[in-house]
């Protein structure tokens, strides 16, 4: 949900499940039973957890995919990995990220939560 307004969600456009679909910002459909659910997995997303790969003994950054209810080998992806802002987002087939080169070629698939310091009161 959105929190410039609650009724807004991701939306993966025309419920499509297929790669380079958009996504969009959407009315949230009703979920309170197994057909609404189901007529809203176009709406639904859960995270995966994905580690860098690292030699052991050495710490490693976590990540997460946004993935997709309605199927789940798709995940929130920017279009074309253009690092430029104003580029589109999409779904986009889950990218494996076993190895260091592979992990460095989904890296337009992965997502992470910058924390915020917030000082103590004076």
């Amino acid at each position: 949900q959105s929190q410039l307004d609650t009724k807004l969600v991701i939306d993966i456009k025309g419920v499509k499940s297929a790669s380079g679909t958009p996504v969009q910002v959407y009315t949230q459909k009703p979920t309170s039973n197994p057909t609404e659910i189901s007529n809203a997995k176009n709406q639904l997303w859960t995270t995966q957890w994905v580690s860098q790969p690292h030699p052991p003994g050495t710490l490693s950054m976590s990540y997460v995919q946004i993935q997709s209810v309605l199927d789940s080998n798709l995940v929130l992806d920017i279009e074309g990995a253009k690092k430029v802002a104003g580029t589109g987002l999409q779904v986009y087939t889950k990218k494996p990220t076993g190895t260091t080169e592979q992990f460095n070629d989904a890296m337009n698939q992965l997502w992470s939560q910058v924390p915020t310091y917030i000082p103590p009161p004076k």
